[in-house]
């Protein structure tokens, strides 16, 4: 399989992993410097037909982000799942991150988060079988 094929599959790995469902919506939070892997995202999302989708990006001019924006904690309320990829800046740890990540806890919004991105992860780690991987260690 190229390497091309690999990405792929990973990337449909990560989306399928969040069961969004017929009416499942999306949220892609990202900083920039990630297109590369988040044309990957797109190239996925297309081929498994998911279109309910906010995109929202981070511009480094405006980093460190110090607190979770009101329209993004209002789309998080009505989402079915958020992917959060971003080049760590460690001074959002507590002001940003990990709030954003209680909040889609909260509001029952899956979460997934991604730092300092790299392809590898769509070939390597993102392309587990996540359904065995779930039966194995029991509910997440």
């Amino acid at each position: 399989m190229t390497t091309e094929k690999l990405y792929i599959k990973g990337t449909t790995n990560l989306l399928k992993s969040l069961d969004l469902g017929i009416r499942g919506s999306l949220i892609i939070v990202s900083s920039e410097g990630n297109k590369e892997f988040l044309n990957y995202i797109l190239k996925a999302m297309k081929l498994e037909k998911i279109e309910n989708i906010i995109f929202i990006m981070l511009p480094d001019i405006l980093r460190p982000i110090t607190e979770i924006p009101i329209p993004l904690k209002g789309a998080i309320e009505k989402s079915s799942a958020l992917i959060h990829i971003v080049n760590r800046v460690a001074e959002e740890n507590f002001t940003f991150n990990r709030p954003l990540q209680d909040l889609c806890i909260s509001k029952k919004c899956k979460y997934i988060y991604i730092y300092d991105a790299k392809l590898q992860y769509l070939k390597e780690g993102i392309a587990a079988d996540y359904n065995a991987v779930e039966k194995i260690v029991g509910t997440t």
